[in-house]
């Protein structure tokens, strides 16, 4: 349990200490000045949706009641009734809760990827149409839900999707109430078998997740594709990474990790984001050829300059600047990467691999939007990390579950019965101990994730887009190297 003060959380120090030294011996002539001044005036002000007051409130949703859950148990007819409606709206984080595959459900039997992409979309950020897309392997079961739980309680992310690709997983996937679509067209190559996905099988399904990005930017969605192993903190999800990205004029956003950790993707529907995202799925057939994964494939396209990475707003405006001038910026996009969570509190940029050195992680802490155990092998290894770090969510017993179908314990992880597949339906733990989920439930305040302290006035001038290129190239290269 944290003692929560008015205070910054120790990463927030940590970065901004950082930060500050990487921008030592900025100096701003007063010719500068006055071109801050005057760009950044009235005439000039633009008002990002991210510079608004963040309201108070957390912008998930709230847990599903076990009083709810037994009323459903005892009549399952009564969400047939006009008050079902009401009743499924309190498992909207956990459909997995109700009786399977409940047909009143606004998603239920659609599984064309397009289909479904249209139906699940809703408006993020200043975009019409956003969309999240995680894989649904029945054999990683548990681990979806305590994902899934957090992204839409924690998250405020209603508009996913889950991704399946045999006949087994769909069936699975829809005995669980989730939103399933069927991929196995974008496969890039047949999977070997039916079971456990395991060596050359995990490669390609790692590489479908390029593919099933590039389909939703090419329909027009801004996409964001995650791992399952990743659970959230209590921040608005879609409005922090699109905060992010955006305040960089970057085309995208990622974790870093040389240069980046494909587990939780985000691109725009730009041209470059367009082209990348083309490029990398294209790239998948030789890739697979010499056993490379998708995360690889973004470090030889990146050492190929067909996107060029960043992190500070500097060295974000610098890339698009350099790209401006070589006239492919709308073919390379700008690609932006924050700091794993867990940096500030193990100075390690890969998660640490044994459960019993992983810190306890703030959720509250601005710079932590989801904890992802990187570097770490196994299910229950991931699990037993984020359970350690304050981020499992659900009543299963993590000594004997390992993720499997039927994995976990009977009384708070049951099987479905009455299907085929048997899926596990795990209840969240704060059911059993209400005070589970109190360090995400009473935090100071629920601003977005990411994003701290105010705009530089350098960046809000050349966000302006009323500087010529050479007062822009003058801003950025002032006394420091991006």
């Amino acid at each position: 349990m944290f003692v929560r003060v008015a205070t910054q959380p120790s990463s927030a120090f940590w970065w901004q200490r950082h930060s500050a030294l990487l921008l030592v011996g900025i100096s701003v002539s007063s010719f500068l000045l006055g071109l801050l001044a005057a760009s950044c005036g009235p005439s000039h002000g633009v008002t990002h949706f991210w510079q608004t007051a963040s309201p108070p409130q957390r912008s998930g949703v709230p847990a599903p009641t076990l009083a709810a859950f037994r009323r459903v148990q005892a009549n399952p007819a009564i969400l047939g009734s006009p008050q079902g409606a009401s009743l499924l709206a309190e498992f909207v984080a956990a459909p997995w809760l109700l009786p399977p595959r409940i047909a009143t459900l606004p998603y239920a039997g659609t599984h064309s990827l397009d289909a479904l992409l249209a139906l699940r979309a809703r408006p993020v950020g200043r975009h019409h149409s956003g969309v999240a897309m995680l894989l649904f392997d029945r054999h990683q079961a548990v681990m979806a839900q305590n994902s899934v739980y957090s992204l839409v309680r924690f998250g405020g992310v209603r508009n996913y999707a889950m991704l399946t690709w045999t006949a087994a997983d769909l069936a699975a996937c829809a005995d669980l109430n989730l939103p399933c679509a069927d991929v196995a067209a974008l496969l890039a190559e047949p999977l070997s078998g039916e079971g456990k996905p395991r060596g050359r099988d995990l490669l390609v399904l790692m590489w479908l997740k390029v593919a099933a990005v590039l389909r939703a930017l090419q329909l027009g969605h801004v996409a964001m594709m995650a791992d399952t192993d990743v659970a959230y903190s209590p921040k608005p999800l879609w409005d922090s990474l699109l905060a992010f990205a955006e305040a960089g004029g970057a085309d995208g956003t990622m974790q870093q990790e040389q240069p980046f950790n494909t587990g939780h993707i985000l691109l725009l529907p730009t041209p470059a984001g367009l082209t990348f995202a083309s490029k990398w799925n294209s790239s998948a057939a030789t890739m697979l050829q010499r056993g490379f994964s998708e995360q690889y494939a973004v470090r030889n396209l990146a050492a190929r300059r067909r996107l060029l990475p960043c992190a500070s707003l500097c060295s974000c405006f610098n890339a698009s600047r350099v790209l401006q001038q070589e006239g492919q910026r709308q073919e390379v996009p700008v690609l932006r990467g924050y700091p794993p969570a867990h940096l500030p509190y193990t100075l390690n940029a890969c998660s640490v691999g044994s459960p019993g050195w992983v810190p306890r992680i703030d959720p509250c802490d601005w710079a932590v939007l989801y904890v992802h155990p990187t570097c770490t092998k196994g299910t229950r290894h991931k699990e037993d990390s984020l359970r350690q770090a304050g981020f499992w969510f659900l009543d299963n017993n993590s000594s004997s579950s390992n993720g499997t179908a039927g994995a976990g314990n009977v009384q708070g992880c049951p099987p479905q019965f009455g299907t085929d597949s048997q899926m596990p339906a795990c209840q969240p733990l704060v059911w059993r101990l209400p005070r589970a989920e109190a360090e995400h439930t009473s935090c100071p305040s629920y601003g977005l994730g990411l994003m701290h302290g105010g705009d530089p006035p350098v960046a809000a001038a050349l966000r302006s887009g009323a500087l010529t290129a050479a007062e822009a190239a003058k801003l950025i290269n002032v006394g420091h190297r991006c």
